[in-house]
């Protein structure tokens, strides 16, 4: 069955400002409230009569999230994400033709790179713009044609194809989407800002406020010695939970080189102390700044596993 063609009739951008229940500290920036993006799309589905549909989503405009370069300031991250949603916009809009909601995407990424790039807007940031109304094409999508989101991709209503990843085929994408089948229950991984409470009533093991997970993952901020330091204090309070739990590191590219995450891996594999956070450690999420992380070979710390996440801005 070939995938439904649609053209984009409108896009719309609204925002509000949310105000955080408390700090969120998360590499060398603190976030206490935010604005939040809402996309809003209008679709015209190809062969259908009336074949309109509307489409939504929403982010957060976050700060220092997509672009940490240090001479920026918060302010000027969060104008970016603005500019490359309103350059997103005006490509999508442009093509008035019909085609799939992924030909559209890859019709306009490269245009969208390079536009962005022009105004010193770097390509993770570039992304956010095309990703939203991605995202709110899908739901219109969806919505015209009556299907939930699993039975919906699992038949490739999105049309993906291997045109942007080289190192695929058609017969891959469209096979591994026709083998996902939705679960009856997910895992809740419950973040541990950098100025959350650790110990005591509201601490990390307190279930009011982690909800029972048993998944959690620690913020570091790129000095061993601290981050040691507070892992043992967040370990001991893990080790009193009534159930088996699993933790993960992330240090939103605050480690600065492959020396500074050695130390702290070093500790990790020594220090009896870390033994309840070393013991159930998955991986260390994006330890180093993006311009040396694919530069970096691990050597040695290959014995531990990482993702790379933002660090991965291409």
């Amino acid at each position: 069955m070939m995938p439904p063609r649609l053209a984009v009739r409108d896009i719309a951008f609204f925002e509000r400002s949310v105000t955080f229940a408390r700090p969120f500290r998360f590499g060398a920036v603190i976030i206490t409230a935010t604005p939040q993006m809402f996309a809003r799309v209008e679709i015209e589905v190809e062969g259908k009569g009336k074949g309109k549909a509307v489409g939504a989503t929403a982010e957060f405009l976050v700060a220092k999230w997509f672009d940490k370069r240090p001479h920026l300031s918060p302010q000027e991250t969060i104008t970016e994400l603005r500019r490359s949603l309103l350059i997103a916009r005006e490509l999508y809009l442009a093509r008035t033709g019909f085609d799939t909601a992924f030909g559209l995407h890859a019709a306009c990424i490269g245009a969208q790179i390079e536009a962005c790039a022009k105004e010193d807007i770097p390509p993770l940031a570039a992304a956010y713009g095309p990703a939203e109304i991605d995202k709110a094409i899908l739901d219109a999508l969806l919505r015209a044609t009556g299907a939930n989101f699993f039975d919906g991709m699992a038949g490739n209503i999105a049309g993906l194809d291997a045109r942007l990843s080289r190192d695929l085929g058609d017969e891959d994408i469209s096979r591994f989407l026709g083998r996902r089948e939705r679960l009856e229950r997910v895992a809740i991984r419950h973040t541990v800002g950098m100025d959350d409470q650790v110990e005591g009533e509201g601490g990390v093991a307190d279930q009011h406020e982690n909800a029972g997970a048993r998944y959690f993952k620690l913020k570091l901020n790129g000095d061993p010695a601290h981050d040691a330091a507070r892992l043992i204090r967040i370990g001991n309070e893990l080790a009193t939970l009534p159930h088996d739990y699993r933790v993960t590191l992330d240090a939103n590219e605050q480690y600065a080189d492959l020396n500074v995450l050695g130390a702290l891996v070093e500790r990790l594999d020594r220090d009896s102390a870390l033994k309840p956070i070393a013991a159930k450690l998955l991986y260390i999420e994006q330890p180093m700044p993006r311009d040396i992380t694919r530069q970096s070979p691990l050597g040695a710390l290959m014995r531990r596993d990482f993702i790379i996440d933002e660090a991965d801005d291409s």
